[in-house]
Formats: C-alpha cells, sequence, structure tokens
C-alpha cells in the first residue's frame, strides 16, 4: 500500500517507482453547454445585488455562463457530453464497461447519475457509481478510472463531470452568484498498446475545511425544513478570499510535483489545464511558473465555473479547436469544496 507522505503538516503525494505510466488513453472527449446564456447585464440589473458588469469581470474574469432550463436536468447534460466522447472513440453504450460520475448535483440524493446515465444509454449491467468531491471530481475519477482499468481490467471507462450549479445557487449572494454555471463534460478511457499517449497517475488529495466552500442544509446534519430553506441554507456558501489564497498555494505544489515525478520542465507542457475557478488564480499560476498566461488555458469568460465539468469541457474545446494534438503534454490541476486538490499529466 501506497501512504502519502506528511510534510509541513500537509499530504504530500507519493513518489515511489510504482506510480510509473501505464499503457491507459483518453480516446473520446464531449462537452455540452446549456443554450440558454446569462449576462453580467443580468446580474447588473438586479439591483438587490449591487454590482456592475465590470466588477464582475475584474473580480473573476467572467462575462457569461450557461444556465440550465428548468426541465433540463444533469443527466441530460451528461447524456450529450457522453454520446459525443463514444462518437470521437468509436464505440458504442454496449462497449461501456464502467461508468464513473463526479457531481455534486445529481438528478436525486440516490439513485446515482450514474445510475441514470447507464439507463439513458440503455448500456449493459455494468457499474456505474458517483464520486463527490465538487470541482476535483473529474481529476478523482479518471486517477479511479486509471486504477480500475489496471488492477481489475475494465476495458472501457466512461468517465463523466456534470453539474446544473445553478439549482444550488443563490442568487441574492453576490459571492456566489456571478460565478456558478451550468455544464457537463465527459471522456473515455481505454488501454493502448505503446505510449505514444497515456495518462499519468492521479494526485489526490484533501484537508477538511467544510467551512469554506458549503452547502450547508439538505443532509442529514441538516435536513430540510420551513426554517432552513428559509435561511436560504439548501444553497451555496462560500468564503471567497481564504479560498483564494489556499488554491493558489496548493495549485503551485501540484504543478511542481507532476514535473517532478514524470522529468518535466515547464516547457515541455502544452498547456495546464485547471479548474476554471476565476481568473486571477489561472493567471497567478502563470506568474509564479514565469510562463505566458496562455499557456493556463481558461475559458472562463464565456463558461463561468461548472465545478466537476470544467476540466473535461476545456479538454472538449481545445480538441474541437484544433490546439491539441496527439503527443501533447496536459497538466490538468483541480481544487473544490472540502477542500480537494488532484492532479494528473496527460500525453494526448
Amino acid at each position: 500500500m501506497v501512504v502519502p507522505l506528511i510534510k509541513d503538516g500537509h499530504c504530500a503525494p507519493p513518489t515511489n517507482g510504482s506510480l510509473s505510466r501505464l499503457p491507459i488513453k483518453i480516446t473520446g472527449i464531449g462537452s455540452c453547454l446549456p443554450d440558454r446564456v446569462l449576462t453580467n447585464e443580468y446580474f447588473e440589473n438586479q439591483k438587490i445585488l449591487s454590482t456592475t458588469s465590470k466588477w464582475i469581470m475584474r473580480r473573476t474574469g467572467i462575462k457569461e455562463r450557461r444556465i440550465a432550463k428548468p426541465d433540463e436536468y444533469t443527466s441530460d447534460l451528461a447524456l450529450r457530453a457522453a454520446q459525443r466522447a463514444m462518437d470521437m472513440a468509436g464505440i458504442t453504450p454496449k462497449d461501456i464497461d464502467l461508468i464513473l460520475a463526479a457531481t455534486v448535483t445529481p438528478d436525486n440524493i440516490f439513485p446515482t447519475l450514474a445510475c441514470w446515465i447507464q439507463k439513458r444509454l440503455e448500456c449493459n449491467d455494468v457499474g456505474a457509481v458517483d464520486l463527490s468531491a465538487a470541482c476535483s471530481g473529474f481529476v478523482y475519477c479518471l486517477g479511479m478510472a486509471r486504477n480500475m482499468m489496471t488492477m481489475d481490467g475494465y476495458q472501457n471507462v466512461l468517465v463523466v463531470g456534470a453539474e446544473t450549479l445553478s439549482r444550488i445557487t443563490d442568487y441574492e449572494d453576490r459571492e456566489t452568484c456571478i460565478i456558478f454555471a451550468d455544464g457537463s463534460g465527459a471522456a473515455i478511457l481505454q488501454p493502448c498498446e505503446d505510449e505514444s499517449s497515456w495518462m499519468g497517475p492521479a494526485f489526490l488529495c484533501a484537508q477538511g475545511r467544510p467551512d469554506l466552500l458549503i452547502v450547508p442544509g439538505g443532509g442529514s446534519r441538516q435536513p430540510a425544513t420551513v426554517e432552513s430553506v428559509t435561511r436560504h441554507d439548501h444553497f451555496m456558501k462560500m468564503s471567497g478570499r481564504e479560498l483564494f489564497k489556499f488554491v493558489v498555494q496548493r495549485c503551485v505544489e501540484m504543478i511542481e510535483f507532476e514535473l517532478k515525478r514524470h522529468q518535466l520542465s515547464i516547457d515541455d507542457i502544452k498547456y495546464i489545464i485547471p479548474h476554471q475557478a476565476n481568473q486571477r488564480i489561472m493567471d497567478t499560476i502563470a506568474d509564479r511558473f514565469s510562463i505566458p498566461r496562455e499557456k493556463v488555458f481558461s475559458n472562463i469568460e464565456f463558461v463561468g465555473n461548472t465545478s466537476s465539468a470544467s476540466i473535461p469541457i476545456a479538454l472538449d474545446q481545445l480538441h474541437r479547436e484544433g490546439k491539441i494534438e496527439r503527443g501533447d503534454l496536459l497538466m490538468l490541476c483541480a481544487f473544490g469544496g472540502g477542500i480537494t486538490w488532484a492532479s494528473s499529466v496527460v500525453k494526448w
């Protein structure tokens, strides 16, 4: 068993040789964004928020975000992304032998989003499970899928990150409502015969800080009541300033570690693809590594923060726009409520 090290009081990734690259790669990628666009002007016109479009852009880098229709559910978005990923990989739902879904906004508390996806794709009777690691969820799922393919022999794994965060957003809270949005992304993982493409091991970590980003109501700690609904306890609460400092430090540590364990330099990486939380975080990462800001991929201006969906949406956009080619090295780094964080290097 590989046990993470503790360094300066924090969890540090394992560094032994058991974490070598394995011949598993992403063969399909897809995404889906709702049609409805919510611009900054909407919030500017809501006088209760006391904000402007310029202030939102300056603080977050977001100009607009996508919001699901009232009758559009997380599984709807997930299904479309999954179908596009399967089309690229050249497989059908009958080929899927495992479904892993990352989400904090499933259609129901249970059954899982993964089970809804399985039903709607009409897959065979295969494993289907959700993982809740907030915005880190997709990278968490990639790491788990890779390990299950290595150890248990799965051949065609569907990994989905999908969210309808508008359902848990308080549109009277300026701290959160200007940031969060809806969307989905999906990837197909398959074994490969050589290392022309590969997906490196994922580093997964967490530090119990529920105070920084939380939905207080709805669980066993605080079941739904008239009072909890009145207090807006079923919406996200975020401590943005403290979270910002924590995230920047962890992102720098993750990137440095991934470069070291793969014996790479920052120049070897085509794009760093972080979770799309705030443009200022991404600019700070670029400045810390003295690299052009364009190398830290960003689409937050037109997509917003879609939590577990943000990295697969970004990957799909890079692929569709022809900005990445087979053999390019990509650095994935994510962070989210919990607080969780995760990273991995992918050779596309």
